[in-house]
């Protein structure tokens, strides 16, 4: 009764496991569809050590304007991209973060 106790225990874990490879790979499928939507191409090759993750903040904050419409999402956004950009963890290829796409005039 105990070996099908454990092998229960361990089912659950591999399936708890599974379930969250399962949403990562997700959620990386949904980052990587938007950075292209976007015309960004991620820099692989910087060490990142000690530095947050502009890019994916950024990314975050477009997520909440594309499902707010809310203005200062987009701001935002724009300034952390352009942060990302200085950080040498992304190049934009249609360069969104010109000033002149903030101008109403």
């Amino acid at each position: 009764m105990y070996v099908t106790s454990n092998s229960s225990r361990v089912h659950k874990s591999n399936q708890k496991c599974h379930d969250e490879n399962k949403k990562r790979e997700e959620e990386f499928e949904k980052k990587s569809s938007l950075m292209c939507q976007l015309g960004i191409i991620p820099n692989e090759n910087i060490d990142k050590t000690g530095l947050p993750d502009y890019l994916a903040i950024a990314l975050n904050w477009y997520a909440a304007y594309d499902r707010s419409g809310e203005s200062f999402a987009l701001l935002n956004y724009q300034h952390l991209i352009r942060v990302a950009q200085e950080f040498d963890m992304c190049y934009v290829q249609d360069n969104i973060t010109m000033e002149e796409f903030l101008d109403n005039g």
